[in-house]
């Protein structure tokens, strides 16, 4: 019996199993770039809630916003386990987490554009990979901290000069923080699935946690019906991105929906270049390239 004979009698043991899951993988990829659309699109919303809206009013209105659409999917997936103390911890601290990430998000976009926020959003994978060590007692070697650790400075020494009134080592420190604190929000949220908590039960306390603590410090005012509107808008592009996430990695590869999710930052830059009908600054184009190629390399290499 020759090879390809052996190939065919594996294929046909293996055809009822790939017929079951041909769809699912199907609508994997559809989800993924989905999810990657959609996110591109609610963070690229951000600068027109800065200019509407300055300062950090609007940020806690959007989080609760974000709650509802979330909620809304709660008709779809399951939505509440028991939780003990350790739970309730964690998703405490990712509220807290989400929010400062969210301050920095918007503090960023602000006083340069969605997406240089973008990339600091973008290279979170490698943040988790550093800090999944101490954090989740995953075992990585230095060659791979020290090639983690070569993309990110890569992907934001050209951003260094981007934001508005800051120094350089300040946006360099503004944009890593962000990547920081999307990793430890991940590396929480991975404890809390690993304790049988459900991904939407976990996202709506962190969004209503986030959203409290910014409607405290930052509380609303002044807001019309049309205000609310347009910020609805960006929270249902938000929600939907993240549930789509959450689909997409149900239903398929981890590794090709990070990667999928590695192209946001480079989304946003089309759209701002149609919006703004004007070319994009060089260097944030080439820091978008180099954070997205470089997720891909992480995800496709450190599987």
């Amino acid at each position: 019996m020759d090879l390809n004979n052996i190939v065919e009698i594996k294929k046909l043991r293996q055809l009822s199993h790939e017929q079951s899951i041909c769809e699912d993988c199907d609508m994997s990829i559809f989800f993924a770039l989905g999810s990657a659309l959609l996110i591109a699109l609610g963070t690229f919303l951000t600068k027109s809630v800065t200019i509407r809206l300055p300062g950090f009013s609007a940020v806690g209105v959007l989080f609760y916003l974000n709650a509802i659409v979330i909620a809304l999917a709660s008709f779809f997936m399951p939505i509440w386990n028991p939780m003990d103390i350790s739970d309730i911890t964690r998703a405490l601290l990712g509220g807290v987490t989400t929010a400062l990430g969210a301050y920095l998000i918007f503090l960023i976009v602000s006083r340069s554009s969605a997406s240089a926020a973008g990339v600091g959003q973008s290279i979170s994978p490698g943040a988790v990979l550093i800090l999944s060590p101490l954090l989740l007692q995953s075992s990585v070697s230095p060659l791979q901290v020290a090639l983690v650790l070569f993309i990110i400075f890569a992907a934001l020494i050209p951003l260094r000069t981007a934001i508005e009134s800051t120094s350089s080592l300040a946006s360099f420190s503004l944009l890593g923080a962000i990547g920081l604190c999307n990793g430890l929000t991940t590396i929480l949220i991975s404890l809390q699935l690993s304790n049988d908590m459900e991904l939407i039960q976990i996202l709506l306390i962190q969004q209503f946690v986030a959203g409290s603590l910014f409607v405290a410090f930052y509380p609303p005012k002044g807001f019309t019906m049309s205000d609310y509107v347009a910020l609805s808008r960006r929270s249902i592009f938000m929600g939907l991105g993240w549930i789509l996430t959450v689909a997409a990695l149900t239903s398929g590869s981890a590794i090709f929906v990070q990667s999928t999710l590695a192209t946001v930052p480079i989304l946003i830059l089309i759209m701002e270049t149609i919006s703004q009908h004007k070319r994009p600054k060089i260097n944030v184009v080439v820091s978008a390239i180099l954070a997205s190629t470089g997720i891909i390399l992480l995800s496709t290499i450190f599987v």
